[in-house]
This record gives C-alpha cells, sequence and structure tokens, in this order.
C-alpha cells in the first residue's frame, strides 16, 4: 500500500510467505537489496523498517519525507 500520513509517504509491503532470519551471514550474501532500500531511505531523510523471522512473513514500511514545496 501506499498513503500520505502529514508530511511523509509512506510505503508498506506485507507478505504472509515463510519470512527469513536477519541475523542469517548466508542470508545477507544473497544480496543487496534491503540495504540498499535502507541506505537510500535514510539519505532522503525517511525511515526503512523490517520485521521478519522464519515462519513469519515479512513486513517492510518505508517512510520519506514530502516536500516542503509543491513539486514542479
Amino acid at each position: 500500500t501506499v498513503g500520505v500520513l502529514d508530511r511523509h509517504v509512506e510505503l508498506r509491503i506485507d507478505d504472509d510467505g515463510i519470512g527469513f532470519s536477519t541475523t542469517d551471514g548466508a542470508a545477507r550474501a544473497r544480496g543487496l537489496g534491503l540495504l540498499s532500500l535502507d541506505e537510500r531511505s535514510k539519505l532522503l531523510g525517511g525511515s526503512f523498517d523490517l520485521e521478519t523471522g522464519p515462519g513469519k512473513g515479512t513486513h517492510i514500511c518505508i517512510r520519506l519525507p514530502l516536500p516542503s514545496h509543491p513539486l514542479r
């Protein structure tokens, strides 16, 4: 889902699949996608939250501030 809350845009991704371990070194070595999302969110002044675990699905929430002036 995508929505606007106060002065932020929020993107939520909810997956009721098998989830994964965030402490498993082998899982982290497979790619940079989630790490890149976290870094880019913070570079834009926002936040990146990840909740997951084996057998628990995966939930991601990215919040980014909206500009104080209208986009042109």
